[in-house]
């Protein structure tokens, strides 16, 4: 749901799921569960393979997006999928690797767009 208790609408398999809903009970809530997280991981994250790790557990919950390195020494992650999944994946970005020092993760929740086809890691500003 977004803000206002509106189902969200504009991914692109929202409308599918939302045209089969009243032949499959269940698929208007799965149309609304998925979102997209925009976080910026600070601390010691850059140089000790912060995205990879990021990029291997985004795969394994199914989520797609990229890891990016910012100028100032954070990491840069956009993901979309699942609410539960990327709940999931918040965790794990606060973890990280054994390597990183994660101080923080500043996560913003916004409507997914669809752009993504896979999570990789994206390089330059």
């Amino acid at each position: 749901m977004c803000q206002g208790g509106q189902p969200y609408t504009g991914h692109p398999a929202s409308g599918i799921l939302r045209a089969l809903a009243p032949s499959r009970p269940g698929l208007e809530r799965l149309a609304a569960m998925v979102r997209r997280i925009a976080a910026t991981v600070k601390g010691q994250v850059q140089g000790v393979g912060y995205r990879y790790f990021a990029i291997r557990r985004a795969e394994d919950l199914g989520l797609v997006g990229y890891a990016k390195n910012l100028p100032n020494g954070d990491v840069e992650v956009v993901a979309e999928g699942n609410e539960e999944d990327l709940g999931k994946f918040i965790v794990a970005l606060q973890r990280g690797p054994s390597s990183a020092f994660v101080r923080e993760v500043k996560v913003d929740w916004m409507p997914a767009t669809g752009e993504f086809g896979r999570f990789d890691a994206h390089y330059g500003a």
